[in-house]
């Protein structure tokens, strides 16, 4: 909600939080991360 740009998502990843995202959705984050710099280098 703070983020006023459009181009947003809320990624949620199943049984992780902040502190091991990385060990238990890192494929599904940075395919969402590549999605997103592709979108922006679209414009």
């Amino acid at each position: 909600e703070s983020c006023r740009s459009k181009k947003k998502r809320l990624l949620m990843i199943r049984g992780a939080d902040h502190n091991d995202l990385f060990y238990k959705g890192i494929d599904e984050y940075l395919q969402a991360v590549k999605e997103l710099a592709e979108e922006v280098a679209k414009t």
